[in-house]
């Protein structure tokens, strides 16, 4: 559907998790309303797919270091539903899961 979100300049959103096979998928039930980010299966590094779902709940693997403080950098553009929100820019800081949930809404 055109949609966009990069994490780091990676590219994390793919049909599985977001696009036409997500919109078929009996688990996802039609689309996809929220999408969570994980080191799904724990090897250090993003292998962008979907991990596992539930009913409009995606998630994808898609890692994030937080060994250093840093910030990431997210890029968001909208896509076919939303064609006026193009690289839309947002800065998170990098903090481990162990210290609490991380959340970017783009409305």
């Amino acid at each position: 559907m055109g949609a966009s979100l990069k994490i780091n300049g990676v590219e994390v959103l793919d049909s599985a998790n977001s696009g036409a096979a997500a919109q078929m998928s009996t688990a996802l039930q039609g689309g996809v309303a929220a999408l969570f980010l994980e080191d799904a299966n724990k090897n250090g590094k993003s292998d962008v797919g979907l991990a596992y779902s539930t009913t409009f709940i995606a998630w994808t693997d898609a890692f994030i270091s937080a060994t250093q403080p840093a910030f990431v950098d997210m890029t968001f553009t909208g896509g076919s539903e939303d064609p006026i929100t193009v690289d839309v820019p947002i800065a998170v800081e990098n903090y481990p899961s162990s210290q609490g949930l991380v959340a970017v809404m783009f409305q």
